[in-house]
C-alpha cells in the first residue's frame, strides 16, 4: 500500500477594497505526515491553518483601508479644454 508522506493545500480569496479595486490573498501550507497519521485529519488541520492565515491577512488589509491617511486622495482637478479665455 502506498504511503502518503506530505499534504499540501493552497487557498485564495479575492477581496474588494473599494473604488473598483480588489486584492488577492493566497495561503499555502505543507505538512509532513507521520507514519500513523490519518491524511484526512492532516488535511483538515492544513485547511484550518490556511483559513487562519487568510483571515489574518484580510484583517491587516482592512486596517490599512480603514486608515484614511494611507488612502487619502486629493479631489480631482477640473479638466481644461486647452483653450485660453480672452
Amino acid at each position: 500500500m502506498a504511503y502518503c508522506q506530505k499534504i499540501s493545500v493552497t487557498k485564495g480569496v479575492t477581496a474588494s477594497v473599494g473604488k473598483f479595486e480588489s486584492v488577492r490573498i493566497d495561503a499555502s501550507i505543507e505538512f509532513q505526515l507521520g507514519q500513523n497519521e490519518d491524511p484526512d485529519e492532516v488535511y483538515e488541520r492544513a485547511w484550518e491553518k490556511a483559513d487562519e492565515q487568510i483571515n489574518v491577512q484580510l484583517a491587516q488589509i482592512q486596517d490599512v483601508i480603514a486608515d484614511t491617511s494611507t488612502f487619502k486622495m486629493d479631489a480631482p482637478k477640473p479638466k481644461s479644454s486647452g483653450r485660453r479665455r480672452k
